[in-house]
């Protein structure tokens, strides 16, 4: 079994100087204007911020408010409308599309987190109710992929596709 928690869930965990519902009205009103590439987004989303935990859940609400999940993509096991043979989107490309799944999700957040000078990380494995017990045939349908970045030499976890 996997555990993980959502920056929304851990909010008590750190002390830092920006309350979630500041930061999530800040990422969820930036300007179309600077979210034409990741480092001008980024920019724009850190500027306010001093603490490496305030701009990592700075990136995690602005990706949660404003990438969608694809449903289609999931459930047809390969294809999406917007593109054939599914092999995963670039960042850059995310940014335009603003439609992935959960490994997308997991790649955008540790680019725009590595032009905000934090060190984070993709993890890959499987998503399913706690007590709930799989066959490997039955978890391969489940693979999943988050992350967590490092703070004050510990490991945060963050799961944007869950939090959007």
């Amino acid at each position: 079994m996997i555990l993980f928690f959502c920056l929304s869930v851990i909010n008590g965990a750190f002390a830092t100087n920006y309350p979630n519902s500041r930061i999530k009205r800040f990422a969820t009103h930036t300007p179309r204007n600077v979210e034409n590439n990741i480092s001008t987004l980024v920019a724009h989303l850190v500027k306010p911020l001093d603490d490496d935990y305030d701009k990592a859940k700075m990136i995690a609400f602005w990706i949660a408010s404003h990438i969608n999940y694809d449903e289609y993509l999931y459930n047809s096991g390969g294809t999406t409308k917007l593109i054939k043979n599914y092999k995963g989107q670039e960042p850059e490309e995310l940014l335009k599309s603003r439609v992935g799944i959960c490994g997308d999700f997991a790649a955008l957040f540790t680019e725009m987190c590595k032009k905000a000078g934090i060190r984070a990380y993709e993890v890959h494995g499987y998503a399913y109710p706690a007590g709930l017990s799989l066959s490997k045939a039955q978890k391969r349908g489940t693979g999943h992929a988050w992350n967590y970045f490092k703070y004050k030499n510990r490991k945060v976890y963050v799961d944007t596709t869950f939090m959007a």
